[in-house]
């Protein structure tokens, strides 16, 4: 068999330096209780933050429906202050308080 007669392979690797142009990467986006998970507290204290202001960005996908990007809450928890004992700060997160009718 000569090498001009020897089979080429059928399948080849596409090289690392291919210029081909690639899929934009997907923005995931979790529910309030895979967004409470994600950054370790309770599903009820999430949504107690973002009424008061003080959560993560959210994205309002419908009428009833509330999504949060999971890069937004990887950059919610990098903002938030990193402490070694609870002695160096107050905590700064006050919930927001329970409605409470006025007495009329």
């Amino acid at each position: 068999m000569t090498e001009s007669s020897a089979i080429a392979p059928t399948s080849r690797k596409r090289a690392a330096h291919d210029d081909t142009p690639s899929a934009p990467p997907t923005r995931r986006v979790a529910s309030t209780r895979a967004a409470a998970r994600h950054v370790g507290m309770a599903e009820i204290t999430l949504r107690k933050l973002r009424v008061s202001g003080q959560g993560p960005q959210y994205i309002k996908l419908s009428s009833r429906m509330i999504g949060y990007l999971y890069e937004d809450l990887d950059a919610w928890l990098s903002s938030r202050p990193r402490c070694k004992s609870t002695s160096e700060h107050k905590a700064d997160i006050r919930l927001a308080a329970p409605h409470r009718p006025s007495a009329a």
